[in-house]
């Protein structure tokens, strides 16, 4: 018989009997907190939201075109005038100088939004309190020989410079009104 592998479990068996003591533990731990996600998670959601937000509406402010300040209206019918200068001078140029006054004398002048035929322009100029009367029969016969350019292209007679006449007319006119309003006689003008 085999002694070796009985006697080698009988010293277990023995040692084992021997240290049936509970071995000493650690002390107990306090209870353990959340995680940090689960407990700002929330947090970092909304921080991170508001921030894609405001970094968004920021973007869009800097890369928005900024409105420039209006100009007068004066000054936008000028530059609509000189836009027209190299033309050649015909019909359609002389219709567009005299739709581009007209428009402007309706502003200048607070006159009604209704289109004024040349005739109802006379009496309206005539009776407007910033027209001279030298000054509206100026304006009136420029629109009329306008007028017979348009609808009378081949007649004969001295060469009408239509932009430059319009843009005369409308430096005279403004004159009078700066006049006016620097001597109360009208309010100015919001642009």
């Amino acid at each position: 018989m085999k002694t070796g592998p009985l006697l080698a479990m009988f010293l277990c068996l023995s040692a084992r009997a021997a240290t049936n003591d509970i071995p000493v533990l650690r002390p107990p731990r306090g209870e353990m907190t959340s995680s940090f996600w689960l407990q700002y998670g929330w947090l970092c959601i909304l921080a991170g939201v508001t921030a894609l937000v405001l970094l968004t509406l920021g973007l869009r402010s800097l890369l928005r075109p900024h409105a420039r300040p209006a100009q007068p209206f004066e000054m936008t019918v000028c530059q609509n005038l000189e836009r027209l200068r190299e033309r050649r001078q015909d019909g359609t140029l002389v219709s567009e100088v005299s739709r581009i006054l007209r428009e402007y004398l309706h502003y200048a002048l607070e006159l009604p939004p209704d289109e004024l035929t040349t005739t109802e322009f006379r009496e309206a100029l005539r009776a407007h309190p910033l027209m001279s009367m030298e000054l509206a029969t100026q304006t009136v016969d420029f629109l009329a020989h306008c007028d017979r350019l348009k609808f009378a292209p081949a007649q004969d007679g001295p060469p009408l410079d239509s932009v430059s006449g319009a843009l005369k007319l409308i430096g005279r006119i403004e004159t009078n009104r700066r006049q006016a309003v620097m001597q109360g006689q009208a309010p100015p003008r919001a642009a």
